[in-house]
Order: C-alpha cells, then sequence, then structure tokens
C-alpha cells in the first residue's frame, strides 16, 4: 500500500492511500479538500474511500466535498455517527472493512475523543492514529480519561514491532521540547 503525506493548516497530516493491487484510492482524515484534490489530480487518481478517525473539523472538514466530488464510500466511527455527516460505514472495535486488496481492523482508542478509532492495516503493517499516538507523545483528552487514553495506548502497543505509525498532526518537535523541560 502507497502511503502519501499531504500536510495542511499549520501541522495536521492527512494521507492519501493507494492500493496498487486493486487501484483503490483512499484518503485518512482529510480535513481540508482542496489539498487532497490537488494531489489527486496530480496523479490521475479517482477517490474510493475516505477514513476517519474521530469527529474534529481538522479531521472532517473536507470529506463532505470529498464524497460529493468523487462519490468516496466515507468510514468511521459507528459511536460517532451523530457527530459525523455522510458516514456509509459505520465501525466499532474489532470490526474490518476492505479497502481493495487491503482489510483494515479497527481499534476504539477512547481518550482524546470518545468515538475516537485507529485503522490498521495489517498485510501493511500500517495504522493510522489520529489524534491518540503521536511520536513522543500522545494527544490531548477532551472527552475521555486518562485510563482510557492509556487503555488504548495499550491496545496499540500489541502491534507488530515493524508497525509503521501515520499520526494526526506533526508534534514532534513541541513533544521533544516539553521532554527536555522537565
Amino acid at each position: 500500500m502507497e502511503v502519501i503525506l499531504v500536510p495542511a493548516f499549520a501541522d495536521n497530516y492527512i494521507y492519501v492511500l493507494r492500493d496498487a493491487a486493486s487501484g483503490k484510492v483512499g484518503v485518512v482524515d482529510p480535513g481540508d479538500a482542496a489539498p487532497v484534490q490537488a494531489e489527486l489530480e496530480r496523479r490521475g487518481w479517482t477517490l474510493t474511500h475516505i477514513f476517519l478517525t474521530h469527529h474534529h473539523d481538522d479531521h472532517i472538514g473536507g470529506a463532505a466535498a470529498l464524497k460529493d466530488r468523487y462519490r468516496a464510500s466515507v468510514v468511521g466511527a459507528r459511536a460517532d455517527a451523530h457527530r459525523i455527516p455522510g458516514l456509509d460505514v459505520m465501525l466499532g472495535d474489532g470490526d474490518r472493512t476492505v479497502f481493495g486488496e487491503q482489510t483494515a481492523r479497527v481499534f476504539a482508542v477512547p481518550g482524546h475523543t470518545s468515538g475516537h478509532i485507529a485503522f490498521w492495516f495489517e498485510a501493511a503493517e500500517t495504522l493510522f492514529s489520529g489524534d491518540t499516538l503521536f511520536s513522543l507523545g500522545c494527544g490531548r483528552l477532551f472527552e475521555g480519561t486518562p485510563a482510557q487514553m492509556w487503555e488504548s495506548l495499550q491496545s496499540l502497543r500489541a502491534l507488530t514491532e515493524h508497525t509503521r505509525v501515520y499520526c494526526g498532526h506533526e508534534y514532534t518537535q513541541s513533544n521533544g521540547r516539553l521532554r527536555a523541560d522537565r
């Protein structure tokens, strides 16, 4: 599976995915439609799937426009169906969803938000953690408790040691500065 990083806003990461075997194209957490459309047009790709980890606007803000333009299927948390407009596929912990020749397992990872999920593409050993797990840290607790976040992080810790983690923001330098200040 090919993963292309598309920066947005001040520090968001949007990911465009392509399953080479099937030609299916997805996007994870498109907070802004414009840079995603530009990347798809540059590559001559047509979007088929939109994967959403949680309901915050900087992760879903471009989903409706992308869905309208490409008729892509929107995949997200069943627990957040009331907060994410246009969901076509609603998933919960342990569910699986197919993306071309790839299968993603869903992890419920509450803490940052109560309905947060992560997508783990097992064959590709690739995790899209949204705002749960970052380099040198984890997401801020808006709706969850420290105990929930800890349990969420423990579930992700059980993934293979070769798992590549794609997080929702670039916080590495700021997280490193926080650690250095302690």
